[in-house]
């Protein structure tokens, strides 16, 4: 299949197509999250949500799929440091249509890992680049 064929199947809801604009690389591993999602996380999400667990051993399988870090996101745009944001759209889309639990797992692990980053950087720095991230949060509030 080729990737508008792959689109249509994985994104039938997408009117205004805005897979469209992913690479054929994302499009790859988002086929690789749907599967892994289906074939592991589906079948026993439920019993996680009766047992008041998370599924870490079965999210493993997400996890090494490399979706922030994988080198085919980042081909083309060395020395970037996140995925675009198409791509993070969808991806979060995946986990959000398996579970809505998984998307906000995976989003909350995102925002610490940025609030780290940003805590251990220097102050001055910090300063410089203080603008910048409150007009950046305040963006995606209204998004």
């Amino acid at each position: 299949m080729n990737k508008a064929e792959i689109l249509q199947e994985l994104y039938p809801e997408d009117l205004l197509r805005y897979s469209e604009k992913l690479t054929e690389k994302e499009v790859d591993l988002l086929v690789k999250l749907r599967e892994i999602l289906e074939t592991k996380l589906e079948p026993v999400i439920e019993e996680h949500w009766k047992n008041e667990t998370f599924p870490f051993e079965e999210f493993k399988a997400i996890t090494d799929l490399g979706l922030m870090n994988h080198p085919d996101l980042f081909e083309g745009r060395e020395g970037e440091h996140k995925v675009r944001e198409y791509f993070n759209l969808f991806r979060l889309y995946e986990l959000a249509r398996t579970d809505t639990s998984l998307a906000t797992f995976l989003r909350s692990m995102q925002a610490l890992a940025i609030r780290h980053y940003y805590k251990e950087v220097r102050p001055n720095k910090l300063r410089i680049m203080g603008r910048s991230l409150l007009l950046l949060k305040c963006k995606h509030a209204l998004v």
